[in-house]
């Protein structure tokens, strides 16, 4: 059986929440380069090197505060033309597939 659902509304604040630590886990992505900047770069280049040192911060901060307005928006909107839609399906009845996909 199939069963079609909508998302309505999501939590602002719980969803920026796990955006965050999303964010944070690929600002990680700069933290060597800051690392090898302020090691092997010239004087000029060392301010450049912090900024990439703090990515996981920065990013993070930009993700909370956009997720948190896209998902106001998102809320916004859905009250008038709906949310995402999702079609499920019970996968335990008899002929599906069962729990490990097999």
């Amino acid at each position: 059986m199939i069963v079609k659902l909508q998302v309505t509304k999501v939590s602002i604040i719980q969803s920026s929440k796990i955006v965050t630590l999303l964010y944070a886990l690929f600002g990680m992505i700069y933290v060597p380069l800051g690392i090898l900047g302020l090691a092997f770069g010239e004087d000029k280049d060392k301010i450049g090197a912090v900024f990439l040192i703090l990515g996981p911060l920065w990013t993070s901060i930009i993700g909370f505060v956009f997720f948190a307005f896209s998902g106001a928006l998102y809320n916004f909107l859905a009250k008038w033309v709906g949310g995402f839609e999702v079609h499920m399906a019970d996968v335990t009845e008899p002929g599906s597939f069962d729990s490990k996909g097999e």
